[in-house]
């Protein structure tokens, strides 16, 4: 597999290739390109005006990567020689970095209530989170008990600990809502900010740097791009009250029609991921870091 600058004005050799994607794919600027003393193809140092430029490039580059591609490069996650091919028989034998595990994966939260000046104990509420591995494409949910009594804090955790296994995540408005809202859950509770690195793509952002005269809503996109591996289904107020049903019958059957219509949601999302990624329709597709 070859990847070249398009940029003739750019002449990047192509043996910094890997230290340059890997700079920027995790969060680096022109300036982290000077002082990582990047070469010319003339074998000078890069200015500072030309890491700049460097940087402007790569980051194109990284645009047109696919996502296999893209996740080997994340804290030095790469095979140089795999990715960009091999060089010329040499005396010497390739040094390859060996390459880590990553994993990614779609999510998403169902909430008691989505507004986030409602601060209360009961009426903020997590009741559930699907996540749909990319390599497996199996989802699976975690979900809030009859007997934690309306109290998400053990669920929560488990929320933050299952978010931290994987490098990336996919989400609709991930960074908007679903990552702020349990960043607000956590400041509620007064719990110290988890020790999570990981890269989101929005799926929402995405869709509105898309030239498409559409609503950007998950079920709209569902209904544009016909996708039909997932329903896109709704919850009637009735089932979101029955989760504070005293009765454990009424909470377990809200709950079933609350994790079926979280689990569409993320089946769907993965296909409108594959369709903007694989078809390049999103001209600035971007893996943003978080946190900063």
């Amino acid at each position: 597999m070859s990847f070249e600058i398009k940029n003739p004005n750019v002449n990047i050799p192509r043996e910094e290739l890997p230290r340059l994607i890997e700079i920027v794919m995790n969060g680096g600027t022109g300036a982290d390109i000077y002082k990582a003393q990047i070469k010319t193809t003339k074998g000078e140092p890069v200015s500072e005006r030309q890491a700049r430029r460097y940087k402007t490039e790569v980051t194109k580059l990284i645009q047109e990567l696919p996502l296999e591609v893209v996740e080997r490069f994340v804290d030095g996650a790469y095979m140089a020689d795999e990715v960009f091919g091999e060089d010329e028989e040499t005396s010497y034998p390739p040094v390859l970095v060996p390459q880590a595990k990553l994993r990614s994966c779609v999510m998403d939260l169902e909430v008691l209530s989505p507004a986030f000046n409602l601060m209360g104990k009961y009426s903020h509420l997590l009741i559930c989170a699907s996540f749909l591995p990319m390599d497996t494409r199996e989802p699976y949910t975690l979900e809030l008990t009859f007997e934690d009594k309306n109290d998400d804090r053990r669920l929560l955790r488990e929320v933050i600990n299952e978010i931290s296994k994987y490098d990336f995540v996919i989400g609709h408005n991930v960074k908007g809502y679903d990552i702020n809202w349990l960043m607000t859950r956590i400041m509620f509770y007064g719990w110290d900010v988890p020790d999570i690195r990981l890269f989101y793509f929005d799926t929402y952002s995405s869709l509105k740097r898309v030239p498409m005269l559409h609503r950007k809503s998950l079920g709209h996109a569902i209904d544009f791009f016909r996708i039909e591996d997932a329903e896109k289904t709704n919850v009637m107020p009735v089932s979101w009250d029955r989760i504070r049903s005293p009765h454990q019958q009424d909470f377990d059957k809200a709950m079933e029609e609350i994790v079926y219509h979280c689990e569409n949601d993320v089946i769907a999302n993965g296909t409108l991921f594959d369709i903007l990624w694989n078809k390049k329709y999103d001209p600035k597709p971007k893996w943003t870091l978080w946190p900063r």
